[in-house]
């Protein structure tokens, strides 16, 4: 790992366990305490740096507070400290980390705007504290938490792969087929390039 603001390289040690090996990794973040949550296509693993030991969430058809789905495709950290997670089929999943309980926003008539919305592929959250939601079907979701209202804008192209936010508070949207822009001040998707972009770096200068 590179920290920016020391300048400094940070070596993790190669992760092998028999757990994890071979097992799809989607995505990966870092708390605060350096703890790695890991989403993979067989759950949520979480890796304690401090002991090198891992934990495995899955899904438990009789516990509603378990994970909704084991295919999971992003991960998001909010500025609260509530994890996001991504899942491909069964919409998004919420764990607040100190509890370990999961809440889940699936397509239902009410939560998520429409069925194919479920298969979440990237996950942002904003400066302004909303969560915005790639799919797998070219939707861009908007989340606030504050009031629990979802609003979908329409991507011009293919499955969204990743999403990233600029100093103007635009989104910029990449896909299978082009990178696009959210303009936050129109509402307006509009077409930037064309062609396949797995992930996006946005420089504010």
């Amino acid at each position: 790992l590179y920290d920016i603001a020391t300048g400094r390289d940070t070596r993790i040690p190669e992760i092998r366990s028999k757990e994890i090996n071979d097992k799809g990794v989607r995505g990966i973040i870092s708390t605060s305490d350096g703890t790695l949550w890991i989403a993979t296509h067989t759950g949520l693993y979480k890796r304690d740096m401090q002991t090198n030991s891992f934990q495995h969430y899955t899904n438990d058809t009789r516990d509603t507070r378990t994970l909704s789905n084991n295919r999971l495709y992003s991960l998001c950290l909010d500025n609260s400290g509530v994890l996001w997670i991504g899942t491909f089929g069964s919409g998004i999943d919420r764990v607040n980390l100190s509890r370990k309980q999961f809440h889940h926003y699936k397509h239902s008539g009410e939560d998520m705007p429409e069925q194919r919305d479920n298969m979440v592929m990237s996950l942002l959250e904003d400066s302004f504290g909303k969560i915005w939601v790639g799919t797998w079907e070219n939707n861009l979701i908007e989340f606030d938490k504050q009031t629990n209202n979802w609003q979908r804008h329409r991507a011009l192209n293919n499955t969204i792969n990743c999403l990233a936010e600029d100093a103007q508070g635009n989104i910029w949207i990449s896909s299978n087929d082009a990178v696009e822009k959210y303009e936050r001040r129109t509402g307006r998707i509009i077409l930037k390039s064309l062609g396949t972009v797995n992930s996006l770096l946005v420089r504010n200068n």
